[in-house]
């Protein structure tokens, strides 16, 4: 058992190392991912060239750094958490938790860098061209069009966001009307119930079978659901 416990001993050292060392590692991926967004851009805006091999790299990169820091931020405990702040604060940390929730998606619609905007610009043409079913020649589409297209969404997303901040009762339960939890009480009444002795259940279907011979020639032999939910 010992030696058991220090192979996976020296298995989580061996991973948390892997972390410090992939962690240091993606600091690089993030001025790469800028340099060929920027470029990307840059090219659109001045020459009306681009390429989406080039936006599908700037956030493989993007993603790479993030996933790839994610075990070293946990390591060396730099991460922010923001529930523990808000409950010492006395904020009810559903409420905050869904008004977080509300913010992070109004984000990926907001302009000019909402990664849903980014999704859409890789596949929305810019330029006119023939739809293959219809055979019409359809207008492209521009990033400005974009742009205007997530505003009513966004307005959407922003009435909502001051419901919850105007009536939190719209999430928060009433614990006067129906009673808060206590979590020791209700370990102290699980702890009172009397657990069943294993195989106490057959021994009582066992039982039944022999007390009630008439029944069991009458009725036939138990099914097997039958049986099934005599056992425990």
């Amino acid at each position: 058992m010992d030696q058991l416990r220090g192979i996976m001993l020296a298995a989580v050292d061996a991973v948390d190392a892997l972390n410090r060392r992939l962690g240091r590692l993606m600091v690089w991926p993030i001025p790469f991912a800028v340099f060929i967004s920027a470029g990307n851009a840059i090219s659109r805006k001045l020459f009306d060239l681009s390429s989406n091999a080039m936006l599908e790299l700037q956030w493989y990169l993007f993603g790479l750094a993030f996933l790839g820091a994610a075990g070293y931020v946990l390591l060396v405990d730099e991460h922010v958490l923001l529930a523990p702040v808000a409950d010492k604060l006395g904020v009810d940390v559903v409420w905050f938790g869904v008004l977080v929730g509300i913010n992070l998606q109004t984000s990926v619609l907001a302009p000019p860098f909402g990664l849903a905007l980014f999704y859409l610009r890789s596949v929305a043409p810019a330029r006119a061209h023939r739809d293959e079913a219809s055979g019409k020649v359809l207008p492209g589409v521009s990033t400005v069009d974009i742009y205007w297209g997530v505003l009513p969404f966004i307005a959407g997303q922003a009435v909502v966001m001051a419901l919850v901040i105007g009536y939190p009762q719209l999430l928060m339960r009433d614990d006067a009307a129906t009673g808060s939890m206590d979590s020791e009480a209700i370990q102290k009444a699980l702890d009172q119930l009397e657990r069943p002795q294993r195989g106490a259940g057959q021994r009582a279907f066992h039982s039944a079978r022999q007390n009630a011979p008439a029944c069991t020639s009458a009725c036939g032999a138990p099914s097997e659901s039958r049986v099934a939910a005599f056992k425990v």
